[in-house]
């Protein structure tokens, strides 16, 4: 048997315990298993700074991120069924299909009325450079 930083090891010695040698390394067992629970869900309450993120959506952020900025600067809140309720809004990992087809075509239209108004802006903004 070979372990690292012995040079002489008795293997007559009954206090050494043999253990298998795991099949993959184990920071890659330990970044595996870390991995689901890297981020948490935060609802935004106000805009993130540098356009990062506008109010009512859901970001999932690292849980520092959040611990330390969002929510000491009341910018989010963390997602929980209570906070949700509390601000009218519905959990998008719990919606039925039939609510997700509606909000989709409730912001088709929304985002259809902007793109509307603001081509008729840059059509006058163009017309008040030339009159």
């Amino acid at each position: 048997l070979i372990y690292e930083g012995y040079s002489k090891i008795n293997t007559n010695s009954t206090t050494l315990k043999c253990l298998p040698k795991p099949s993959k390394p184990l920071a890659q067992i330990c970044r595996h298993a870390h991995k689901s629970s890297r981020t948490v869900r935060i609802i935004l309450v106000e805009d993130m700074p540098n356009g990062k993120g506008f109010k009512k959506e859901i970001h999932n952020v690292r849980p520092g991120y959040a611990r330390n900025f969002l929510i000491p600067q009341k910018i989010g809140v963390y997602a929980t069924p209570e906070k949700f309720s509390l601000l009218g809004m519905l959990d998008p990992k719990k919606m039925t299909l039939a609510e997700k087809k509606a909000k989709a075509l409730e912001e088709a239209a929304f985002l259809e009325d902007n793109a509307k108004g603001s081509q008729d802006k840059r059509e006058a903004d163009r017309l008040r450079i030339y009159l």
